[in-house]
């Protein structure tokens, strides 16, 4: 059994992979969508409706967090995002995509990232003594602008 430093560990690691899969799709469908329609308002409404949860209910998430477990918010998060992005690979594949569509997908992502997010935060605090957390927090804090820079090269 892994201690709560380690267990933080590899949670952060496959956060990571699980961000720089997000940052990937999210590169895939604006050069897909920019390609297809050629206009940048459909790929820049994106940002808006993947953040909107966050803005309006994201101070809420932390008292579902304290309420349900954990680890089945970091399983249902990670999923529903994945889901997503299944549901959209499907619209494109079989040419019944529409931005409409995608931005109903995003805004259920982002409600799903949300979630995600503060179960990952609220875990790693949980799992390690205080004296690691300062390194912890870093290395967490590191990975969305790695993510963003691994993504693309990718």
């Amino acid at each position: 059994m892994m201690n709560g430093k380690w267990t933080a560990y590899y949670l952060l690691f496959t956060q990571g992979i699980s961000l720089i899969g997000s940052r990937m799709t999210g590169i895939a469908i604006g050069i897909w969508l920019f390609k297809t329609t050629g206009k940048t308002t459909y790929l820049l409404l994106v940002p808006l409706f993947t953040e909107i949860p966050t803005l309006i209910i994201g101070n809420l998430s932390g008292v579902f967090i304290d309420k349900w477990q954990r680890k089945t918010c970091l399983i249902i998060g990670d999923f529903g995002q994945a889901i997503g992005s299944l549901i959209l690979l499907i619209s494109i594949a079989f040419n019944f995509f529409s931005p409409w569509m995608l931005y109903s997908i995003v805004l259920l992502q982002g409600i799903f990232s949300m979630l995600q997010g503060t179960a990952a935060d609220t875990t790693v605090t949980l799992l390690v003594k205080e004296e690691s957390r300062e390194k912890i927090n870093g290395i967490k804090e590191m990975l969305f602008p790695a993510s963003g820079v691994l993504a693309p090269m990718i």
